[in-house]
């Protein structure tokens, strides 16, 4: 009695348990497609890059990557011709 007690209750009760902490520590983390969009000029290519770095259209300090290629800056559009600033 004790030992099917054991093999039936206790693998219930471990499932309901990990589905209740997936649950409470579940991520609210946004995915790439909730992130709002920057472009890079890398090698004379604008890339799309998914990320909130915190830029603003004006400013006197512009807002940078630090790449292999060295410091690049953020851009608005996908034409990399408006330059993003760091918000101030």
């Amino acid at each position: 009695m004790k030992t099917n007690f054991l093999k039936t209750v206790l693998p219930a009760s471990a499932l309901a348990l990990a589905i209740t902490a997936s649950l409470a520590f579940n991520s609210t983390k946004p995915s790439d497609e909730e992130l709002p969009v920057v472009y890079l000029d890398i090698r004379n290519q604008c890339l799309e890059v998914p990320a909130d770095v915190g830029c603003a259209e004006v400013g006197t300090v512009i807002c940078t990557a630090f790449t292999n290629d060295g410091p690049k800056g953020f851009y608005k559009d996908p034409n990399c011709t408006i330059v993003l600033y760091k918000a101030e």
